[in-house]
């Protein structure tokens, strides 16, 4: 029988080293700083975010520091425009009722000012609103769709002034058809200004919500403030008595 002793299994490198406790505390160093990475880079990138939407917040505030120097201007004028339509609606009112348009001398218009919303688009495409503060965000997002509703109104305010002028400086008889295309206008214009009026009024007080003081310089010069504005709004055309001859 043959009595050759059995030699051990020689042990493979790689167990000893499973079983060494260098080797899971090398593991876990590994991981934990992976895992210390990741989050450094995760709180950098929320703070690069958060420093976006404040630069995005303050571009935004001083966006609409111009747009709300426009709503100003509106308020003051508000009044004039309620009473120049009154003049021009008893005018079409007599013409319906037989008589001959007087001579109508220039009535004024609304001015048009388009209003920005660049910085609002652009905090929207990049992303950085949403790292805004969630009242920052509902706000913003009630004011700029009113916005561009009111640079539409304005527009189609203006389009139905221009029809109106047809009346400037033609005095004579009517066809039955201009007096129904005045006094249809002349519906429609009411409607809108008003509308507008109330639009200006509501976007204005969105922007004193945010403390955003109207920036009336960027509009009306270095040296406009309310007071000096209100004087110009009063010596605009739209302002003074209607000239009838």
């Amino acid at each position: 029988m043959d009595e050759t002793p059995v030699q051990p299994t020689k042990e493979p490198a790689w167990s000893a080293i499973l079983r060494s406790t260098d080797f899971y505390r090398d593991i876990l160093v590994t991981i934990l700083g992976v895992l210390i990475a990741l989050w450094i880079g995760e709180k950098a990138d929320d703070a690069r975010w958060r420093s976006k939407a404040a630069n995005a917040s303050d571009a935004i505030d001083r966006e609409l520091a111009v747009s709300a120097a426009t709503f100003v201007e509106r308020a003051l004028l508000q009044p004039c425009l309620t009473r120049r339509l009154a003049e021009l609606d008893r005018i079409v009112a007599s013409v319906r009722a037989g008589q001959s348009l007087p001579k109508v001398g220039e009535f004024g218009a609304t001015p048009y000012r388009a209003l920005e919303s660049a910085s609002w688009d652009d905090a929207l495409n990049s992303g950085a609103i949403a790292y805004m503060p969630e009242g920052n965000k509902s706000s913003l997002a009630s004011t700029y769709p009113a916005i561009k509703e009111f640079n539409q109104n304005i527009g189609e305010e203006q389009r139905l002034w221009y029809r109106l002028r047809l009346i400037e400086n033609s005095p004579g008889p009517l066809s039955e058809s201009m007096v129904t295309e005045l006094a249809t206008s002349l519906k429609l214009l009411t409607y809108r200004v008003r509308l507008n009026g109330l639009i200006a009024d509501q976007l204005l007080l969105m922007t004193k919500g945010r403390r955003i003081e109207p920036d009336l310089t960027a509009i009306f010069g270095p040296d406009a403030t309310l007071a000096s504005l209100r004087h110009d709004v009063q010596k605009r055309k739209i302002c003074q008595p209607l000239p009838v001859g």
